[in-house]
C-alpha cells in the first residue's frame, strides 16, 4: 500500500504545493493522511481534525520537526507502542525521527489503533477522545478546532479532482498511442 499511496499522493501534493505555496513535506503530509484516512474509513470531520493537527503541530509545514525529522504530528519518542520511528532527537523535546513523511503519517494511525481511537474514527466525539491522550492541555482542542475546515476542504477537492485524472490520464494516452 505504501507504494500505491505514494504514487497516488504525488500529483495532488504538487498541486497543493504550487497553488497554496505549501512546503512539499507539508503538502505530502496532508494528502497522505487524507488518503490513508479515507482507506481506513475515517469521517471527513475527523480527517479535518487530523489535518488541522498536522497544521498546528508543524506550523503549517515550517517547523523543524517536519523539515528535519519528517515528523508530521509532533510525536514524541515512542517507548511503549509499535511505531515507524527510526530514532529520536537528543534534545529536551525528544521528538521521533522518521525515514519519510509517509512513515510519520502511518505512525499517527498506529497511535490511534494502539489507544483504540480507530474504533471511533467516524464518531463525532473522536477529537475529544484523542485529546485525552494526544495532548491533554485544555487549550489544545480549541486551538486545533480554530483552524476550521478550509485546509481539509481544499485537500478533499484537490484529491477528488486530481486522483481520477492521475488514474485516467495514462489510459487516455495509451488509447491515443494505439490509434
Amino acid at each position: 500500500m505504501k507504494i500505491l499511496i505514494r504514487i497516488i499522493s504525488w500529483l495532488p501534493s504538487q498541486v497543493l504545493r504550487l497553488s497554496k505555496g505549501y512546503t512539499s513535506h507539508y503538502a505530502s503530509a496532508l494528502v497522505i493522511t487524507y488518503l490513508l484516512g479515507l482507506v481506513k474509513g475515517y469521517s471527513f470531520s475527523n480527517l479535518a481534525f487530523m489535518l488541522n493537527q498536522i497544521s498546528l503541530e508543524t506550523a503549517s509545514g515550517t517547523s523543524n520537526a517536519i523539515t528535519s525529522y519528517n515528523n508530521t504530528n509532533g510525536m514524541n519518542c515512542v517507548a511503549i507502542r509499535p511505531t515507524t520511528q527510526t530514532s529520536c532527537t537528543d534534545n529536551e523535546e525528544s521528538l521521533g525521527i522518521y525515514n519519510d513523511i509517509y512513515d510519520s503519517c502511518v505512525d499517527r494511525f498506529i497511535w490511534d489503533n494502539y489507544w483504540g481511537f480507530d474504533l471511533a474514527k467516524s464518531d463525532d466525539d473522536y477529537p475529544n477522545q484523542v485529546c485525552t491522550k494526544y495532548h491533554t492541555s485544555p487549550t489544545y482542542l480549541p486551538s486545533v478546532n480554530s483552524l476550521g475546515l478550509s485546509v481539509a476542504k481544499f485537500v478533499r477537492v484537490i484529491v477528488l479532482i486530481v486522483v481520477p485524472l492521475e488514474i485516467l490520464l495514462p489510459f487516455f494516452i495509451s488509447i491515443k498511442i494505439l490509434k
